[in-house]
């Protein structure tokens, strides 16, 4: 099931893409200073700056906070489906028993309701009293 992208999660991708390529231009940047026959200043600035090191640490944590994001949002879509398929078992249960009290059941070519009456809802059990005559021989 595809579901829509976040506008949070989108611009979370594009952040992490972003990083990823500052992290490529600096390893081509490195890559290129290192071939470079002529001492330029980039050349001179690639020995006390790693700039191949730095592009890849780049890249590496795009790719990491990338997956952070994915999985994130992957858990909370797995919980709002769960959610909703807990709910359409709920009510399909409190269908199914709303259908059990309201059955009414055929037999000896009588139809028979089983639904109970209000009579028989409001209908308190007796109690027996019986009157004390001496307070003090209650048992």
């Amino acid at each position: 099931m595809l579901k829509k992208l976040s506008k949070n999660e989108l611009i979370l991708y594009a952040v992490a893409s972003s990083i990823a390529f500052i992290g490529l231009v600096f390893l081509l940047l490195g890559i290129i200073a290192d071939n470079l026959d002529i001492n330029s200043a980039l050349n001179k600035a690639q020995a006390s700056f790693p700039w191949r090191y730095i592009g890849l640490i780049l890249i590496l944590g795009a790719v990491i906070f990338a997956l952070i994001v994915l999985l994130a949002y992957a858990k909370r879509i797995d919980r709002v489906t769960d959610r909703e398929l807990r709910r359409k078992q709920r009510l399909s249960a409190m269908m199914s028993d709303l259908d059990k009290k309201e059955e009414i059941v055929v037999s000896e070519g009588k139809i028979v309701d089983n639904t109970p009456t209000n009579q028989e809802v409001e209908k308190e059990p007796e109690v027996e009293t019986k009157p004390i005559d001496n307070m003090n021989e209650v048992k």
